[in-house]
This record gives C-alpha cells, structure tokens and sequence, in this order.
C-alpha cells in the first residue's frame, strides 16, 4: 500500500511540474507573440491565445499549430495609404518559429476599414447606404455643365484583381437639369473599380458595407512576422 501511495505521489508531483511548465510555456510564447506583433507591427495591445495542448511538444519541434489573435487596432499600408484597421481578429495556423521570425502557413480574419480611409484609398467620398449598400460620389461635368451623382450599390471583391467594385447600382443625381437616361450612362462609364492592396502578400477576399464601415475578409499564406 505504501509503495502504491508512493507511486501515485511520483505521478501527481510530475504531472504537476508538466502542468505548471505547460503554463509557463503559454504565458510566454503569448507574451512573446504579443510584445512582437506591437513591436514589429504597431499592433495596441494584443490579445494572443494559444487553443492547442499540449504547446510543449509542439515548441520541441518549432512550430505551434494555431494562434488567435485579437486586438483594437491595426496599422497598415493599404494601396499606398496609411491606415489602421480596427475590430481586428485573426487565425493563424501550421506556424513554424524560424529565428527571430514566425511563419504564419495560413492566416484568416477580419478586420474594420473606416469610410474617411477607406474614401482616401479610394481617392473619392464613400459613405454608407442601406440594406448594406455604400455610395460614391462623382463630380463630373454632361454638356458643359457641372454635376454631382452618388452611385449606390453592393460592394463585391474581385479576388484576382484585388479590386471592390460597385454592382446593382443606383444613381441620385443633385440638382441635375439633364434627363437621367443621359447622365446615368456617362456616370458609369466614368465608375472604377478601387484598388486594394495589402502588405505581406495578404489577400481580400469578400467585404460587408456596414455602417461604420467595411468589413474586410483578409487571407494570408505563409505570412513572416517578426517576434523578436
């Protein structure tokens, strides 16, 4: 009996030293994920979540199997504009630790891109519509004489192109003298796709038109970040 108490002791005393090193071993790696991302990225304040266990077998071999990451903001150069993209979550997964460098195999999230940016992105006033539509305005000129026209429609991705274009629309003229059936033709002869590009060969995938702005669904493969 007392060689069986003694077993049992043995047992539970190293299942508590993996369980305490398991831990540690989370509270660093996401610390270290976090100070990284705020560091390398300008991300504010990171929330860094590690589901998988047991994490220690994975660091034996370099890599972690699946990281979320949530946090308020995000900096980031978009089509050659500054901006910061808020609400931001994403999922990385199959990520090798590389140095000073982790690589991200796939990352997928979303995250918010404000109208006042995403209008500068798009070098035309974007505002948002019902029934999750949005609207860009045109300045343009029909016979000489100068109009404003906001076109209103559905924002669709296109995926190759990484553009957003505008479907389903519908024009709202101001103070315009012209017949509709003469200016609208011109207006979206004059509509173009906008341009979105990503830094470190992120990709767009879909977009909602919400109220405060667009929601953006981003994929990434093989991403590098740095995490010192």
């Amino acid at each position: 009996m007392r060689k069986l108490l003694g077993l049992v002791l043995v047992v539970a005393l190293l299942a508590g030293g993996l369980v305490g090193a398991e831990w540690s071993a989370r509270q660093f790696v996401t610390g270290k994920i976090g100070q990284g991302l705020e560091a390398s990225l300008g991300v504010t304040e990171p929330r860094v979540r590690i589901s998988q266990a047991p994490l220690l077998w994975d660091l034996v071999n370099r890599r972690i199997s699946a990281v979320r990451v949530e946090t308020d903001a995000l900096p980031m150069v978009v089509t050659s504009h500054n901006v910061t993209f808020t609400g931001v979550e994403f999922d990385a997964t199959d990520i090798a630790l590389r140095g000073s460098d982790a690589v991200l195999g796939r990352l997928e999230g979303q995250a918010l891109l404000d109208y006042a940016q995403l209008s500068a992105v798009a070098g035309l006033p974007v505002e948002p519509a019902d029934d999750g539509r949005f609207g860009v305005t045109y300045s343009f000129e029909v016979f000489g004489q100068p109009l404003t026209a906001t076109l209103t429609g559905a924002p669709e991705v296109d995926v190759p192109a990484q553009t957003i274009s505008l479907t389903e629309p519908s024009v709202q003229l101001a103070g315009v003298e012209l017949p509709e059936e003469v200016v609208t033709p011109i207006l979206l002869r004059l509509v173009t796709p906008i341009p979105i590009t990503l830094e470190r060969g992120l990709t767009l995938q879909s977009v909602s038109a919400l109220n405060e702005g667009f929601r953006m669904r981003i994929l990434g493969e093989n991403v590098s970040v740095p995490i010192g």
